[in-house]
């Protein structure tokens, strides 16, 4: 039995978060730090620090890391493609030997899902995670299939032809519709229009792509059409997912997706369920995150005072 708290480690493509969970799985508190540079070794050093940090002011029983990529059976980081230094990293080996604390490594699609399931009890959803990349956390029949299959649920992967993906290195879709396929596409308009960068002389501090909603407002055509795509994209998804699995739940979240879902979810849900397979939507319900980023770290503390 536990009696302290989890640190739990939420690693993206742009920004690592820190929550300090309680063994109900309450988010005692949380902080974010922008990654400095996209290197999973370097970012190993970084969370010693953090751990070390929180460990000299409060009872950490151990630390449960999520990870945007592959996590192998033995809890290795197999492949993230937006972290170099990445592949085959036993990163939870690396905390422990330098923090003497024992610690977890999983996926951030299944620490998404199991997160909002602490919330929704559903046994059967599906977690769109729409961030730097693309992901799907999917628990059937109670069964978390990202655990027992290490890339089910990479939808960033999924393809619109047979001539499209061959030589990607993140996924298709990722190319077209992740978060930072938004950031070059604003950064590509600003470079042809550098008059217009003062309407957004504030950026977002850690998503760049959210600015992209401050042109769509405007009116900005090509900002409108890229939403309009990324919407009509991911509307094509649900459906596929919502054929293929039958979930009752889809929730959407990352933070590419909880500006979508803020703005247009009413919108999405119509369209989804007026495409995909009528019997399979009859209780379907789509609905943006309540918890946001805190899925993530509520998700991966979970499976790690699972596994104590």
């Amino acid at each position: 039995m536990t009696s302290g708290f989890t640190l739990a480690v939420d690693v993206g493509g742009t920004k690592t978060a820190y929550g300090l969970i309680s063994r109900d799985l309450k988010v005692k508190q949380s902080r974010v730090k922008r990654n400095e540079k996209p290197d999973l070794k370097y970012l190993a050093h970084r969370i010693s620090s953090e751990v070390e940090r929180y460990t000299s002011s409060f009872p950490i029983d151990c630390v449960a890391i999520d990870v945007p990529g592959i996590v192998d059976c033995n809890g290795k980081v197999a492949w993230a493609p937006n972290l170099a230094g990445s592949q085959d990293f036993d990163l939870s080996g690396y905390i422990e030997e330098r923090n003497g604390i024992r610690s977890f490594v999983i996926d951030d699609r299944s620490a998404a899902v199991i997160g909002e399931h602490q919330s929704h009890r559903c046994e059967n959803m599906v977690v769109i995670i729409l961030g730097t990349g693309i992901g799907a956390g999917i628990i059937a029949d109670g069964n978390i299939l990202n655990l027992r299959r290490a890339t089910a649920g990479s939808i960033g992967w999924n393809i619109s032809s047979v001539r499209s993906g061959s030589n990607s290195r993140i996924g298709h879709l990722e190319e077209l519709m992740s978060g930072q396929a938004l950031d070059n596409a604003l950064s590509t308009n600003l470079a042809k229009n550098d008059s217009k960068e003062d309407l957004i002389s504030n950026h977002h501090s850690l998503s760049l792509h959210r600015n992209i909603f401050d042109f769509y407002n405007l009116k900005e055509k090509w900002a409108v059409d890229l939403v309009k795509r990324t919407i009509s994209r991911l509307e094509v998804q649900m459906v596929n997912l919502v054929n293929l699995l039958m979930p009752e739940l889809i929730i959407l979240n990352g933070s590419l997706g909880l500006e979508i879902g803020g703005r247009f979810m009413s919108k999405i849900e119509k369209t989804v369920k007026l495409r995909c397979q009528p019997y399979a939507s009859k209780n379907l319900v789509i609905k943006k995150s309540d918890l946001g980023a805190n899925a993530f770290l509520i998700g991966s503390a979970a499976y790690a005072l699972s596994l104590m």
